[in-house]
């Protein structure tokens, strides 16, 4: 699976619940992603991928820390 794939789970989990925070995408990657990642390098990942959707503009970060922050789907994407 490339990271596409990854990235399309995480903008179709904020379709359907208009928000989330970066743990509930650990949560709903971790399982999917190569088991021979390990936590860290899963985290690292969807970091990775909230930064490549935020940077497209498909999604954005609305408020709190990087940790407990929000993010829902760009304005493009509503």
């Amino acid at each position: 699976m490339d990271d596409k794939y990854y990235m399309d789970m995480i903008v179709n989990y904020l379709k359907q619940w208009k928000k989330g925070q970066k743990k509930d995408f650990i949560e709903l990657l971790r399982n999917k992603l190569p088991e021979i990642l390990s936590s860290t390098q899963k985290e690292n990942k969807v970091k990775y991928y909230l930064k490549v959707l935020s940077q497209d503009n498909i999604i954005e970060f609305v408020s709190g820390t990087s940790r407990t922050g929000v993010w829902v789907l760009g304005k493009t994407n509503n």
